[in-house]
């Protein structure tokens, strides 16, 4: 390898300029250094390189293992920071108008997620048993092995004896329905129901499916609680003062106009962001608003989410629930993501108002009208209830119908339903 070169393939820290005669001769220095050490190695330069650069990437993953920060791009941690940038800059109106907005999303992310985890709790705590559903447990987890394995009686009091006798809890119910049914109506047959009928068992279809499941569930919350580890983490070690987290930093080997010119950089370039002090009363407000709120969601995402993937009976089902699951900690990215959109308008004083949420509610609520004005009617109590339907005259849905939906499609003359009146329901 020549001097040149070498010369050209180093570049200082700042960014790229070419060192001195100084620099080549240290270049040509180590690129002896690096023969040596081949030879001594029995290798040749390029893999004495390879090993080199290796050791070194391992150095730095161990020196910085510890020290590592993983806060991504999320509500929470955009309004963990944004006050300090503020701050920073003196409290400039655009920015500050962009931290309230972060603000606004992270409570607006806060309510969604806390709605969505209460409406789980109250399923599994309240809804299941008014439905009379018990918890699963190990019911049928050793279904391969009965008759004679520990978790071989169902809720029903019966042994599973195989898999034919397992059910999902709709039909066991179902089934265990239609026999009292028929115990109640004709009871001096109520043997004969019994032998005649077997509502089976409901049960577990894979112990170890839901156990990978909890696993992968587990694995995809993780990043989350560690991002709130990180904010602990910087609230913990950082000075308990104000400090400067932003900086503009222009390289002094050349004039701004020659860097920018050899670099082909811009002004945004020039600054850098780092993680600096924060004063005592942020601390205690990041404490307030954003660890304990994570925590407590993250907590009840990671309890309820177990709880729901372990009350599944199904394989399948309990596979789709583990990817849906994972979106109420999403919604986090998608606040954030909302921020960033909506950060683009034409009239920054205006971006306050939290525009992407607006437009939503406003296309959620014309989109359930058209479902209500399309097919419900009101009663004169102020109940609503189906219009009344009839069959299609056509076994396939015409794509006239598809593409014109207020279009209105072929029916028969006389509905197959209508809702009884007052007079039939009684």
């Amino acid at each position: 390898m020549s001097r040149d070169l070498i010369a050209c393939t180093i570049v200082d820290e700042l960014g790229g300029r070419p060192r001195s005669r100084t620099a080549r001769h240290r270049a040509t220095a180590t690129e002896l250094e690096f023969v040596a050490g081949a030879r001594e190695h029995g290798m040749s330069v390029e893999e004495y390189n390879s090993q080199v650069a290796c050791g070194k990437v391992i150095d730095y993953l161990m020196a910085s293992e510890n020290r590592h920060c993983c806060l991504s791009k999320s509500i929470c941690e955009a309004a963990f920071v944004m006050p300090e940038v503020c701050r920073s800059g003196n409290w400039a109106t655009s920015m500050t108008i962009t931290m309230y907005r972060v603000y606004l999303f992270m409570f607006l992310n806060y309510a969604l997620q806390l709605t969505i985890l209460y409406m789980f709790a109250q399923e599994e705590q309240v809804m299941d048993k008014f439905s009379g559903q018990m918890f699963l447990c190990n019911f049928g987890a050793d279904i391969q092995h009965c008759p004679d394995a520990p978790n071989c009686i169902g809720p029903g009091g019966t042994n599973y004896q195989n898999a034919s006798r397992m059910y999902s809890f709709r039909s066991w119910m179902l089934r265990n329905f239609a026999l009292n049914s028929l115990k109640q109506i004709f009871p001096e047959k109520a043997g004969l129901a019994e032998n005649s009928m077997d509502p089976g068992e409901y049960g577990l279809e894979s112990y170890w499916v839901r156990l990978v499941c909890v696993f992968v569930f587990m694995l995809s919350v993780l990043s989350d609680l560690r991002g709130t580890y990180d904010m602990i983490n910087i609230l913990w070690y950082v000075p308990t003062k104000a400090e400067a987290w932003l900086a503009y930093e222009v390289p002094s080997w050349a004039s701004k106009a020659k860097v920018k010119e050899i670099l082909d950089v811009g002004e945004l370039d020039f600054v850098k962001f780092r993680i600096a002090g924060i004063p005592r009363s942020a601390k205690i407000r990041n404490i307030l608003l954003i660890i304990l709120p994570r925590l407590f969601i993250w907590v009840n995402t990671a309890r309820f989410g177990v709880m729901f993937l372990m009350e599944t009976a199904g394989i399948e089902d309990t596979i789709v629930n583990v990817t849906a699951l994972t979106y109420i900690l999403d919604l986090d990215d998608l606040a954030f993501q909302a921020v960033v959109d909506d950060s683009k308008g034409p009239v920054f004083l205006f971006r306050l108002l939290p525009w992407r949420p607006v437009l939503v509610l406003m296309l959620s609520v014309f989109f359930i009208w058209d479902y209500y004005e399309s097919h419900c009617e009101v009663s004169p109590t102020g109940a609503m209830y189906s219009k009344a339907l009839s069959l299609p005259k056509q076994q396939v849905f015409p794509l006239l119908n598809f593409f014109i939906p207020w279009l209105a499609q072929e029916t028969e003359d006389e509905p197959f339903w209508s809702m009884p009146s007052e007079h039939e329901e009684q």
